[in-house]
Formats: C-alpha cells, sequence, structure tokens
C-alpha cells in the first residue's frame, strides 16, 4: 500500500481478497456476521494451527488496510471482498482440486452413512466472487468498505445427493437422508 501511494497516483482502487475467517471463525457458518462482524480469533491462536492461522492472516491483514487508510489518507481508495468457501471447476485440465473440494469429497467416500462427517458451508461460486471483484473495484459507492460475499449452504447431504444423481456412484457412495425439496 506505501508502494501504491507514492508510486501508482492514477491508482483508484485497490480490492483485497479476504475471507468469512475475518468476520467469524466458526466454519459451521451459525453465527450471524456482517460487514461489521471480526473475527475473534487472536494473535496467539493465528499461531496454533492452519485454521486459525488463516483466519488470523486474513483478519490481521484486513485491519492493516484500513488503519493505513486512516493513518496514511491515500489517493485511493480500498475495498475488501470477504468470500465464503469458493466453489468451482479447475482452471486447468490435471489441476488439482483444492482444500475446499478435498472437504466436500469426505462425504462421498465415506464408507458408511454413519462415517459420513457432518457439513455445513456457506458457499459461492468462483464465478460471483470474480464478480464481486469487479463491481468492488469499478463502483465508486464502494469505498473503504468490507464486502461479504456467500450464495449457498451446503450439507453434507447436500453432497450426497449430487453424488448420487451420478449412476456410477449410486450404490458405491452413502445416501443419507435425500432432500425431498431443491436446494
Amino acid at each position: 500500500l506505501k508502494i501504491f501511494k507514492q508510486n501508482a497516483p492514477n491508482l483508484e482502487k485497490f480490492v483485497y481478497t479476504s475471507s468469512i475467517s475475518a468476520f467469524n471463525t466458526n466454519v459451521m457458518g451459525f453465527d450471524p456476521v456482517n460487514e461489521e462482524s471480526w473475527s475473534s480469533v487472536t494473535y496467539e491462536q493465528g499461531k496454533l494451527n492452519g485454521f486459525f492461522g488463516y483466519s488470523a492472516s486474513k483478519k490481521f491483514s484486513e485491519r492493516e488496510i484500513f488503519q493505513f487508510v486512516q493513518d496514511q489518507s491515500p489517493s485511493f481508495k480500498v475495498a475488501t471482498i470477504g468470500a465464503s468457501m469458493i466453489l468451482g471447476a479447475p482452471l486447468f485440465k490435471g489441476d488439482d482440486i483444492n482444500g475446499a473440494a478435498k472437504l466436500l469429497l469426505k462425504s462421498l467416500k465415506a464408507e458408511s452413512e454413519d462415517k459420513v462427517e457432518p457439513l455445513n458451508y456457506l458457499t459461492i461460486a468462483v464465478e460471483d466472487v470474480a464478480k464481486a471483484h469487479y463491481v468492488a473495484a469499478t463502483n465508486p459507492e464502494i469505498s473503504n468498505q468490507r464486502l461479504l460475499i456467500s450464495s449457498n449452504r451446503l450439507t453434507q447431504q447436500d453432497v450426497l445427493d449430487a453424488g448420487n444423481e451420478f449412476t456410477e456412484l449410486q450404490g458405491k457412495i452413502p445416501k443419507g437422508v435425500p432432500k425431498t425439496e431443491p436446494v
């Protein structure tokens, strides 16, 4: 941000990709959050493991961005995008699946129904994340603000229902209790 301030006089806006983890560390998504919410994770907790480290990095990075704006009054505006779990197809054939997709695959790989781990995640499509970045970058009304974006709640049953739509997987993966209403 200092380099932008010193060397990019035409920069109008800096958009930072953050995470819902900066807003809340409850991965099961039951606590209500909004753009004013901040995760309760501390710097010390951030050193404990990868999950808290990621959450702390997003929270403290965002805080530093807004502190910089307050202290330095740059000519450009900022926006942060706090995305929920991002889902989408791999960009290139042969790309490894990301951590989010691996979490979802656990349900499909469970040996039996009683071994299906509970899931309850807020999710968003990668295309929607890209759109949010475009809007944040081009809309002058979104200035020095945090945006929280999410579109769906995904459970282990949603994953099982989707997997069981494929004939080649039927009978090979748990069924759970199929939903009667569309998601």
